[in-house]
């Protein structure tokens, strides 16, 4: 009996993790195998989530946007402090990612091929680290360019080997329609996440030509400068094709059954919001209604809490954060955030992602001080019957998220008691419940 006894004890204590194990796979992964599918050093990097509330149960494969890479500052501020993304995060960069090389535009394809094959070749690592041996799960999270990425890669992912172009034949050789069809299960295990998606690259043409020219003599110009810019320019000094893959019509091609959440944010001038609701409208007749959570944001010129914006000043003193474009010191360009990049404030300072995470069976953080305002903007954004009615307004805040500090969004890394409001309050199997029984949060808006 007492060996017996012994014997549960020891293995109760050397019981192993779901994060080392993922952790061990990943460090013993021949990362040159991968670079050379893509002919660039990819800088496959696990950064891990060791905070004392952080439940592990999968990895999330970070897509960064364009003119960035995974330490400019609101990539860093993704990986880093107590509002970064839940659980352990993989990056790479793409093959323009900007490390302080000027023309590293001539590299950019903006989501189309060769952003692909970098995202595919990430993904192949992610299949080998934790779902070859361990069936582990693993989200998508992309940005911009990034999320386009994602939605170009997943329309890939579902169509067999033998109908991909010339241009994948690399990759191809480290694939089998086998595992094709694994790494579709081991999404499917996670969730995917679309941050400002960069719909069209025409739209997000027009954006920026549309934000130069606006109140100038040079206006009414606009169709034709982003006609320009689109069938021209781009397409001489980039590895763009205005032929090539587009995120508005591969979204219709995507494996069934993902749960995928999108968030547009209002006045988006780096990829504009013409294509909002029409992208909305094609992912929730593909995927159905309850596989898609559109959150909306308006929150230009928030600005990170205290917490999160020390933490990024300690980083750029310590030169872990790489500046951005025409930067040539600190890595910090505001602590106000562009409308492009308010999902910080969005999704992870409000801890919309974290219930979302939560509620899907991924890593997440236990206790946040305001799960019940989050779990109702997801409420708000999921099953939409109206959406003309859905894009009337981008503000979902409750009142009581804007009426307090944003101190209040604090993970605590030690005793989980402390702040904690609402675990209990809130019926996770019954998350969602019907929309005409719920009552609406525009009349207190």
């Amino acid at each position: 009996m007492i060996s017996v006894f012994q014997l549960n004890q020891c293995m109760e204590t050397t019981q192993i993790t779901p994060q080392q194990k993922w952790r061990d796979q990943f460090n013993k992964l021949d990362k040159q195998k991968y670079n050379d599918v893509v002919c660039y050093d990819l800088d496959l990097r696990l950064w891990k989530d060791d905070r004392n509330n952080v439940v592990h149960n999968n990895v999330s494969l970070l897509a960064h946007g364009w003119g960035a890479n995974p330490t400019t500052m609101i990539d860093y501020a993704r990986l880093e402090g107590s509002h970064s993304i839940p659980g352990d995060k993989v990056t790479f960069c793409f093959s323009d990612a900007f490390t302080n090389y000027d023309l590293f535009v001539l590299n950019s394809n903006f989501g189309q091929a060769e952003d692909v094959k970098s995202l595919l070749a990430a993904m192949v690592a992610m299949h080998d680290c934790c779902w070859a041996s361990d069936n582990i799960g693993c989200n998508l999270f992309g940005q911009s360019r990034g999320a386009a990425a994602i939605t170009n890669t997943l329309a890939l992912l579902h169509t067999k080997l033998d109908e991909w172009n010339d241009a994948f034949n690399e990759i191809k050789k480290n694939m089998t329609d086998e595992s094709r069809d694994q790494i579709i299960e081991m999404l499917k295990k996670g969730v995917v996440v679309l941050d400002t998606p960069m719909v069209t690259v025409q739209a997000g043409t027009r954006a920026h030509v549309s934000a130069y020219l606006q109140d100038t003599i040079f206006e009414n110009w606009t169709d034709d400068v982003t006609s320009l810019f689109h069938d021209y320019i781009l397409p001489t000094f980039t590895e763009y094709s205005p032929e090539g893959m587009q995120a508005l019509t591969s979204v219709k091609k995507i494996p069934k059954d993902l749960k995928l959440l999108v968030h547009f944010q209002n006045n988006d001038t780096a990829v504009g919001n013409t294509l909002d609701k029409e992208f909305t409208k094609i992912l929730v007749d593909h995927l159905g209604e309850n596989n898609v959570w559109i959150v909306l944001g308006d929150d230009k010129n928030a600005e990170f809490d205290d917490e999160t914006w020390q933490m990024l000043e300690a980083a750029d003193n310590d030169w872990k954060i790489q500046p951005k474009l025409w930067l040539c010191g600190s890595g910090l360009v505001s602590r106000a955030v562009t409308a492009h990049n308010a999902g910080f404030i969005t999704l992870l300072q409000s801890g919309v992602l974290n219930a979302f995470f939560k509620n899907n069976g991924c890593s997440y953080y236990e206790g946040h001080a305001k799960l019940n305002d989050a779990l109702k903007i997801l409420e708000k954004s999921h099953c939409i019957k109206d959406f003309d009615e859905h894009f009337k307004n981008y503000n979902m805040n409750p009142p009581s998220l804007a009426l307090v500090p944003s101190g209040v969004y604090f993970y605590d890394t030690g005793d989980s008691s402390e702040g904690v409001s609402s675990d209990n309050e809130f019926n996770w199997s019954g998350m969602f419940p019907d929309l005409p029984s719920f009552v609406s949060l525009e009349d207190s808006l």
